[in-house]
C-alpha cells in the first residue's frame, strides 16, 4: 500500500507540474487583440444571474460594436471606453450588487485573456462583508 501511495502521490505531483508548464507557457505568448476587448465583456456578461441588471451597462459596448467594420481595428478612444466597460461590470460583480453571488476581481479575472488582464487596473483587496476568499 506504501508503494502504491508513493506512485499514486508521484504521478499528481508529475501533472500538477505539467499543467503548470502549460498555463506558464500560453501566458507567455499571449498577445493582445480586439477580439480580446469584446469578449471580455462578454464572459463577464455571462456570470450574470439577473442579466437585466447590467444590461444597461452593455449599451457601451452594443454601440461601439455596432459600427465596426470588418477588418477594421478598434478605435483607441473605443478601446478606452470598453475598458470602462468591463471595470463597471467588474465593480457590479465584486460589489454585491449581483443577487445571487459576488467574485473577487481575481476570480472574474482568471476567465479572461491574460494580455487583456494586464491592462487593467490593480484590483482594490476591500472584503465584502459575509465574502469568503477564495
Amino acid at each position: 500500500f506504501v508503494i502504491a501511495g508513493f506512485l499514486a502521490l508521484r504521478a499528481s505531483y508529475a501533472f500538477n507540474k505539467l499543467t503548470h508548464a502549460v498555463i506558464d507557457t500560453a501566458i507567455g505568448v499571449s498577445t493582445l487583440t480586439d477580439r480580446d476587448y469584446i469578449e471580455s465583456i462578454a464572459t463577464l456578461a455571462t456570470l450574470s444571474s439577473n442579466p437585466q441588471d447590467i444590461d444597461v451597462l452593455l449599451d457601451n459596448m452594443r454601440h461601439i460594436t455596432s459600427g465596426l467594420s470588418p477588418g477594421r481595428p478598434i478605435r483607441n478612444a473605443d478601446k478606452q471606453q470598453l475598458l470602462a466597460t468591463y471595470v463597471q461590470l467588474e465593480t457590479h460583480f465584486t460589489s454585491g450588487q449581483d443577487p445571487a453571488r459576488i467574485f473577487t476581481p481575481n476570480e472574474l479575472r482568471e476567465q479572461l485573456s491574460p494580455a487583456f488582464v494586464a491592462l487593467l487596473p490593480k484590483p482594490h483587496t476591500e472584503k465584502i462583508a459575509g465574502h469568503r476568499e477564495a
